[in-house]
């Protein structure tokens, strides 16, 4: 595995460190402007067993810098139309990164529309930093937030790149 260091691409010497992990179950009414914690996750894997599943944290096992995701699949009943959902990324309980991303729901023919949104955060941590995204939502409408499994469902994945 090689990343980019903003210079060169290098190779990854260490032994990985990695986990993926898909919602178990779907959140539903999730209410506007309600922050809601990614947990209650089915691991697919984790290298070094440095993630919760139930908690939905990540430890960091090691100083370094890593890469986290979470591909958030959303469900609504209503034409939701250029509004936010906020991605935050909490280390040891405090807020360190949040993006906005804006959603298109628009119902055909009476049929509720998923949508797929991803966030990326990538942060140094300090062997046993405590990393979690969270998710508020902005869109004036109750959403669900749908778990259909690990290839088309909410998943949060992490890693290590240097």
């Amino acid at each position: 595995m090689r990343y980019f260091d903003g210079t060169n691409w290098e190779d990854i010497k260490e032994k990985t460190i990695g986990f993926k992990a898909h919602l178990s179950s779907d959140i539903i009414n999730w209410d506007e402007f309600e922050e809601e914690k990614i947990d209650g996750l089915i691991e697919e894997f984790d290298e070094q067993n440095n993630f919760n599943p139930i908690t939905g944290e990540f430890t960091a096992p090691s100083n370094g810098i890593y890469q986290l995701r979470l591909r958030l699949n959303l469900n609504a009943n209503i034409n939701v139309k250029d509004r936010f959902f906020y991605a935050r990324t909490y280390v040891n309980g405090s807020v360190v990164n949040q993006n906005g991303m804006i959603t298109n729901f628009i119902i055909t023919n009476f049929v509720a529309l998923n949508t797929t949104l991803d966030y990326h955060s990538t942060r140094k941590l300090l062997a046993g930093d405590k990393v979690q995204i969270r998710v508020a939502n902005a869109t004036d409408t109750t959403i669900t937030i749908k778990a259909a499994g690990a290839i088309t469902g909410t998943n949060i994945s992490g890693y290590k790149i240097k």
